[in-house]
């Protein structure tokens, strides 16, 4: 197995810290960080349908299109019924994707989800949750009239966004519930560790499995604490995890 490490210590605007990890030398994962003209940042992560050379062309497809729609301003619910678009499901199959636009200079954090494994949101206290308010069909499929949903959520400074493919937490051997389970607890035990660390152990947590993942990509973006951001509240006890994923995910 092939490691690709790619660390960008501090996307500008300075407020935002970033760390990615990807496992795995062709595979259907993509992810891409984008500062917008705004100054706001896009992080997403998505998972292209099949393996290597095959899941190649869509997730090359996908990402050409989301960066073209993310720098001009489409919002997030457009921009993925724009992306159902560049998929024919009978030629491409599907894809999932978690797409999140990050407002630095106070920690809005907009994003919405098609089909794929929720980001987790890590308080600097070690509180732990998933977040499932906006779980829609992945890209490609059909989906209602109201799809996509837009969630929204907030970072204070030292609070850590994760998002990862289902290779860090899908095991043959296992449910998928075992695997939420372990990434949160994980990510609660070492919330208030450099990100660096934190990606790393969570790398690890995968890897040290008996059935390791064929390819896995996890990414970490933190906010950091700077004058002009609010005191965040004080932190609270990590509870336990809040949500599943659906059945067949």
């Amino acid at each position: 197995m092939q490691r690709f490490l790619e660390t960008r210590h501090v996307v500008d605007p300075p407020p935002v810290a970033l760390v990615s990890d990807r496992e795995g030398g062709a595979s259907g994962d993509w992810h891409d960080v984008i500062t917008l003209p705004s100054g706001h940042v896009v992080v997403v992560v998505g998972d292209a349908a099949g393996h290597g050379v095959q899941a190649r062309p869509l997730k090359d497809a996908l990402q050409r299109g989301l960066r073209q729609m993310a720098m001009t301003g489409t919002k997030p619910c457009q921009l993925v019924n724009g992306l159902d678009d560049v998929i024919v499901p009978d030629r491409d199959g599907y894809a999932t994707m978690v797409y999140a636009v990050v407002e630095p200079t106070c920690g809005e954090v907009v994003l919405t989800n098609a089909g794929h494994p929720p980001p987790l949101l890590v308080g600097r206290g070690g509180s732990a949750r998933f977040l499932t308010d906006t779980l829609d069909p992945p890209l490609g499929a059909p989906r209602a009239p109201t799809s996509p949903e837009v969630g929204r959520t907030h970072l204070w400074p030292g609070d850590t966004l994760v998002l990862y493919t289902d290779g860090l937490i899908e095991r043959r051997t296992r449910d998928i519930g075992a695997g939420l389970d372990g990434l949160a607890a994980l990510a609660s035990r070492f919330a208030g560790a450099s990100i660096e660390e934190l990606c790393a152990r969570l790398l690890c947590m995968a890897l040290d499995a008996s059935d390791p993942p064929d390819d896995l990509t996890v990414i970490l973006l933190r906010l950091r604490c700077l004058p002009s951001l609010p005191e965040p509240p004080p932190p609270q006890p990590a509870p336990g995890v809040l949500a599943k994923l659906p059945a067949g995910r």
